[in-house]
């Protein structure tokens, strides 16, 4: 054995293993492991921050979208009932002269073709 001493006796072999001098370079000191520690934190931290960042964004992205269909939406109702309507009732007398009826949907779209045939 390369280190080991040996040492015989009558009724065993003895290994004796030298000890390693232990000195404050070989030893990992308290102050790199609590550096590590905080380094770690740190990285921990700022993945949590950004992560609530992005939930903050994306809440804010979502809100601000359906503000905005939200608008959309008044926009084209009010348009409907400026231009659209009124033809509709337009029609709707027109019609009742005949007796024919006609679903909602389908005095839209006359309603529709009217105003671009008129532009």
């Amino acid at each position: 054995m390369n280190n080991n001493l040996l040492v015989r006796t009558a009724t065993r072999v003895l290994v004796i293993v030298p000890r390693k001098v232990v000195t404050p370079s070989s030893l990992r000191s308290l102050s790199s492991f609590a550096a590590d520690w905080s380094a770690k934190e740190k990285v921990e931290e700022a993945r949590y921050v950004n992560k609530k960042d992005s939930e903050c964004l994306k809440k804010k992205h979502d809100e601000l979208e359906r503000e905005a269909q939200l608008a959309l939406k008044a926009k084209e109702e009010k348009e409907f009932k400026e231009t659209i309507l009124p033809v509709m009732n337009e029609l709707k007398v027109l019609l009742a002269d005949c007796d024919d009826t006609f679903s909602e949907a389908s005095l839209e779209i006359l309603a529709k073709w009217k105003l671009a045939a008129a532009q």
